[in-house]
């Protein structure tokens, strides 16, 4: 038996691993995405699995005046990704002042949104508004950790 400790967006899980059998121990609270799929067993260990093998990490930091800079990184890049996260950041009204990305085999997004336009967009909302766009796009298993 082997145990592993996942953390993500906040939720702790806890794996066993038998063999090449995985079994979900405790999960402190359960996000929608993981009850949908929850639904179907096989959908279900589909989903652990994929959150096993991708770790995708967001960060988020003010830097004034309404502008942040957002930093995304994941082990494996997948279609729509940078246009979902762009789309994110339109619909908190900010605008892309400067951006680098790599999304050949690995994501890799580095950006600085800027010009505020909704008055109660912090660095939590834009933390979880990407990690909505990432999970959108990550087989919709919501492939995240943070």
């Amino acid at each position: 038996f082997s145990f592993s400790h996942m953390l993500t967006q906040g939720r702790e899980i806890w794996i066993e691993t038998v063999g090449i059998h995985t079994y979900i121990c405790r999960c402190r609270t359960t996000p929608t995405h993981m009850h949908k799929a929850s639904k179907t067993l096989p959908a279900f260990i589909s989903w652990l699995i994929d959150l096993v093998r991708t770790r995708m990490q967001v960060n988020v930091e003010t830097l004034g005046h309404g502008s942040f800079l957002v930093n995304v990184l994941s082990d494996k890049s997948c279609p729509g990704l940078l246009v979902s996260i762009l789309e994110a950041f339109d619909e908190l009204g900010l605008s892309v002042l400067q951006a680098t990305a790599t999304c050949a085999d690995t994501f890799r997004l580095e950006a600085i949104g800027g010009e505020n336009l909704m008055e109660n967009v912090d660095e939590h909302a834009v933390k979880q508004a990407v990690l909505r766009a990432c999970s959108s796009h990550s087989g919709g298993g919501g492939n995240k950790q943070t």
